[in-house]
């Protein structure tokens, strides 16, 4: 989440700075320090504080430790995962399947699942579940729609006819849509219902 947050404030920014200097002016300028000074701070009261204090030492050892253990898991699954997607790189296994047929490309073991017989449902990148299930073809649709209005709307912000205003809220909504998609690549946000009903309000309005 506070990656997406980080990318989404970075996107939203450089497109400011790229497509019109004139939106910079000092209320412009103040409300985006204010934004990610605010994020650094909820980042860093959420990652360091609890219940008021500083974690100490072995928490925070130990969240570091999980945190290793949870990037090397995901390297395991994708890497698997692109096994399966070499197999069935056109129409894939099938929507719903990737956890049946995923045992079958296991190539790098995961100690969780070998010790503690655990079981993942999906493969924590949501365009690599896409691919595995769907393949070329599925994977194609999805990107196609999310990439033909984002080129869109960077045509709009490159037009020299567009209202400030308009720009204003293209360059927030694409913030928040690659935000959106930085997500998607670690985590599983097409499996809640909020968070597809958020992306698809994106595109509505981005397509507007």
């Amino acid at each position: 989440v506070y990656v997406g947050l980080s990318i989404t404030a970075l996107v939203a920014v450089l497109l400011f700075l790229f497509f019109h200097k004139q939106v910079f002016n000092r209320k412009t300028l103040i409300g985006v320090f204010v934004v990610l000074a605010m994020s650094v701070s909820i980042w860093y009261l959420v990652t360091y504080v609890k219940n008021g204090n500083l974690l100490d030492q072995a928490k925070a050892q130990q969240e570091k430790q999980n945190r290793r253990e949870s990037n090397s898991e995901r390297l395991a699954l994708w890497t698997n995962s692109m096994e399966m997607i070499k197999e069935n790189w056109l129409l894939g296994v099938g929507a719903g399947n990737w956890q049946i047929e995923y045992p079958r490309y296991t190539k790098i073991r995961i100690k969780s699942v070998d010790t503690d017989n655990l079981t993942f449902q999906r493969p924590h990148n949501d365009f690599i579940w896409t691919f595995s299930e769907t393949g070329l073809i599925g994977f194609l649709l999805l990107m196609s729609v999310n990439l033909i209005i984002a080129y869109g709307c960077i045509k709009t912000l490159a037009h020299s006819n567009t209202n400030v205003k308009d720009k204003l809220e293209i360059m927030v909504l694409l913030g928040f849509l690659v935000g959106y998609w930085a997500i998607s690549f670690f985590d599983f946000p097409k499996e809640r219902m909020e968070h597809v009903v958020y992306s698809c309000l994106i595109l509505v309005l981005l397509g507007l």
